[in-house]
């Protein structure tokens, strides 16, 4: 079991070489604890393919640290860890996005990915393509940056602080998502 766990680490360390030896030793550990072959790709299914946010919740509960994330626009839900490395039940999530939205700035669209019965949203098209629009407008360069990259309380409030010159309403609304997502992700 350690030399197939060695070369799947070597594999992926090689694409990814920021991934964490630590969580990926969870997840392969995870995905093989009932066995190899077919046991694990039921396993693999069951996270891929419709509970991908309770693995995601899992390594935010083993790991305490990092976010739970949506990769955007698809219908998979990730863990991100502090250095930006996204991981799922298969290790490193091979997405094509650079767009992981937090779970707390999804509102009721995480209804989508709890499947919860009689609980869901049914998130349309055009609630999806404002969510990631509005991503992008928080990481834009307006507004004193990419605030996406601020890591401490104090920092988002020293930036709350600051005045902007806000000149027009399209300058007006790319604040305020910035200030959300601020205001969310610091409880402040």
């Amino acid at each position: 079991m350690k030399d197939k766990f060695s070369e799947w680490l070597q594999k992926i360390q090689k694409v990814h070489p920021k991934a964490d030896e630590e969580v990926l030793q969870f997840i392969y550990d995870f995905s093989v604890k009932q066995g190899y072959g077919e046991i694990e790709e039921v396993l693999y299914q069951q996270f891929a393919s419709g509970y991908c946010y309770y693995f995601a919740c899992m390594l935010k509960a083993a790991f305490n640290r990092g976010e739970i994330c949506w990769a955007a626009p698809f219908g998979h839900i990730v863990w991100v860890d502090e250095n930006g490395i996204p991981y799922d039940i298969s290790g490193v999530n091979e997405s094509e996005t650079d767009d992981y939205i937090p779970e707390y700035m999804m509102g009721d669209t995480i209804l989508d990915f709890k499947h919860i019965a009689g609980r869901v949203h049914n998130t349309s098209d055009q609630e999806i393509a404002k969510m990631v629009l509005d991503w992008h407008d928080i990481k834009s360069d307006q507004f004193g940056g990419d605030v996406t990259k601020i890591k401490m309380k104090k920092d988002a409030e020293k930036y709350l602080q600051q005045a902007f010159p806000v000149l027009w309403l399209e300058d007006q609304m790319v604040y305020e998502k910035k200030v959300e997502y601020l205001k969310k992700k610091f409880g402040i």
